[in-house]
C-alpha cells in the first residue's frame, strides 16, 4: 500500500515530536543525575564558595566602619584614590548623630579609669592598642584622676563586694558610667569571682562584654576583607599563609610588608588533627568529645590535658603573635585540622583559639555557642556542634583523603585577612562609645544575675 504525501508528512511530524520529547527527558535525567551524584560535601562547598564572596564579620564590622568614617573625614582626597579605596567605601560618613567633642579631662580624647587590683603586664599589653583605634581613648589607674574620667571600667574579677566597690569609688557621679568588664562566661567567673550577683543590682550603667547585647563589644580576633584591610593598623593583620599547592595567589591589594613564610608540609604528609587544651575543668564537654573522636581517628592533644607538650600557656601577658609563635606554627604547618573547642557553650562566646590558627593553611574545627557564620567566612571552618564524634571522625577522614575538597576550605584566604592580635582583647568599640552622647544617658542593669547569667544561654554539652 502506498501512503499519500500528506500521510508521510504527518508521520514525520509525529516522529519528530517524539524524538524531541525523548531528548528533553534525556537531558533532564542527565542533569538531575549529575546533581544526585554530587556528594553533600561537594554541594555544600560549592555554595560556600559563592557565599564567601559576600561575607562580613558582623561583630567587627562596626569597628571597620569607624575607621572608614574617620578616614573619610580626615582626608577627603582618599575618596578619589582608587588604588587605596574600594568602590563600596567612596561614600560620605553615615553617622547622623553628633559626637562628643569635649571630655571631662579637658583633653582631645576621652579617658576612663580602670578599676582593678593588678596594674601589671597583663593590663599594659591589653591596653596598648587604644591609641590605634579609629576613635582613640586613654586609660588611667590614678585615683586622683577619677573625677575627671569619662567612665569607670570595672573588672569584675577584682570586685570583692558591692559595698567595697562603692566605698572605693565614692562619691558616685550619676553622669559617669560604671562599665562592667568580664572576659569570661559566668560559668568560669562563678569559680573565681568573690561577689554575689544579686548584690550588684543597680550598680552598673553599661557593659563591656563578649555578648552581642552588651553596650560595647571587645573582639578576640577578626576576619576582614582585603578591600577593607587598608583601613586598619598594619600590625593588626597580615596575609594568611597560603599553601603553595593550592594554586591561590594574593591578587588583592597588599596589606603591608611581606611576611616570611614557614615551610608547610604537603597535604599527604600532614597529621590529621591537633588541639591545645590546658584547662581540664571545662563546661563544654570538649575533652569527652575528643576522647570519643580518638576511638576512630588520631587527635594529638597538647597541654596539661594531653600527653604532648609544646611551649607554655598562651596568655595576654606573653604578648605572642600567631604568625610567629613556634607552637602555633608547628600545628598550622603540620596538621590538617585544629580543634578550636571552647571551654563553655554560651551564646556569642568564641575566643582567640580559632583566630590564632587561621593565619596558617589549616582548617579549624569549632565547638562553641557562637554563631560562627557571622564571624568566619563560609567554608573556612567545620562546626563540631553539627556532628556526633563518629560523624565528625568520618567527615575529617573523608576530607583528608580528598585534597580537592579539603582545599575548598582554604579558598577564603585569597579574599580575606585575619587578625594578629593574639590573646589581646580589642577594645576599640568601647573607645568609640565614649564619643557617643547616648552612652552617658541613664541606663542601669537592674537585675544583674538575670543579665549576666540567665541571658547568657549557656548549654550543657549534648555530646556527652
Amino acid at each position: 500500500m502506498t501512503l499519500s504525501v500528506p500521510s508521510l508528512r504527518k508521520r514525520k511530524y509525529f516522529f519528530g515530536v517524539l524524538l524531541c520529547c525523548f531528548a528533553v527527558l534525556f537531558v533532564t535525567f542527565d542533569y538531575f543525575s549529575d546533581v544526585r551524584d554530587l556528594s553533600p560535601l561537594r554541594q555544600a562547598t560549592q555554595k560556600q564558595a559563592t557565599d564567601t564572596l559576600v561575607f562580613m564579620d558582623k561583630n567587627f564590622h562596626r569597628v571597620v566602619e569607624e575607621f572608614r568614617e574617620v578616614a573619610l573625614l580626615k582626608n577627603s582626597s582618599i575618596r578619589s584614590s582608587s588604588s587605596l579605596l574600594p568602590s563600596n567605601a567612596t561614600r560620605t560618613p553615615s553617622r547622623t548623630k553628633p559626637l562628643k567633642s569635649s571630655f571631662r579631662s579637658g583633653g582631645p580624647i576621652p579617658r576612663f579609669f580602670l578599676y582593678t587590683t593588678d596594674h601589671g603586664r597583663f593590663w599594659t599589653i591589653q591596653m596598648k592598642h587604644l591609641q590605634q583605634c579609629a576613635r582613640p581613648c586613654e586609660v588611667t589607674h590614678s585615683k586622683e584622676a577619677l573625677k575627671s574620667c569619662d567612665a569607670i571600667m570595672i573588672f569584675m574579677r577584682h570586685v570583692r563586694s558591692a559595698h567595697s566597690l562603692q566605698e572605693d569609688l565614692s562619691p558616685r557621679d550619676p553622669t559617669q558610667p560604671w562599665v562592667m568588664l568580664s572576659f569570661e562566661t559566668y560559668l568560669r567567673s562563678t569559680n573565681v569571682y568573690h561577689v554575689k550577683y544579686p548584690t550588684l543590682n543597680g550598680i552598673f550603667n553599661r557593659s563591656l562584654y563578649y555578648r552581642a547585647d552588651s553596650d560595647a563589644l571587645f573582639q578576640h580576633g577578626f576576619v576582614v576583607s582585603r578591600q577593607d584591610a587598608y583601613l586598619l593598623p598594619e600590625s593588626w593583620r597580615v596575609d594568611p599563609l597560603l599553601d603553595p599547592g593550592l594554586n591561590i595567589s594574593n591578587t588583592k591589594p597588599p596589606s603591608g610588608p611581606p611576611t616570611a613564610l614557614p615551610y608547610s608540609l604537603p597535604h599527604c604528609r600532614r597529621r590529621l588533627a591537633a588541639a591545645f587544651i590546658s584547662n581540664c575543668g571545662d563546661n563544654s564537654g570538649r575533652l569527652t568529645y575528643i576522647r570519643a573522636l580518638q576511638r576512630y581517628i588520631t587527635v594529638d592533644v597538647y597541654g596539661a590535658c594531653g600527653n604532648l607538650k609544646c611551649g607554655g600557656r598562651h596568655y595576654v601577658q606573653h604578648n605572642y603573635k600567631p604568625q610567629t609563635d613556634p607552637c602555633l606554627r608547628m600545628v598550622g604547618t603540620n596538621y590538617l585540622f585544629f580543634l578550636a573547642f571552647e571551654n563553655a557553650i554560651c551564646k556569642d562566646y568564641a575566643t582567640e583559639k580559632v583566630y590564632n590558627v587561621m593565619y596558617y593553611p589549616i582548617v579549624p574545627v569549632v565547638l562553641g555557642g557562637a554563631n560562627y557564620s557571622t564571624l568566619l567566612p563560609p567554608g573556612s571552618y567545620i562546626n563540631a556542634m553539627h556532628y556526633s564524634p563518629t560523624q565528625l571522625a568520618q567527615y575529617l577522614q573523608q576530607l583528608a583523603s580528598n585534597k580537592e575538597d579539603y582545599d575548598r576550605f582554604l579558598a577564603w584566604r585569597k579574599d580575606y585577612l585575619v587578625s594578629t592580635i593574639g590573646g589581646v582583647h580589642l577594645m576599640c568599640d568601647f573607645c568609640s562609645r565614649l564619643y557617643d552622647p547616648e552612652f552617658y544617658r541613664p541606663n542601669t542593669i537592674t537585675n544583674f544575675k538575670d543579665w549576666f547569667v540567665d541571658q547568657s544561654f549557656c548549654q550543657k554539652p549534648s555530646h556527652e
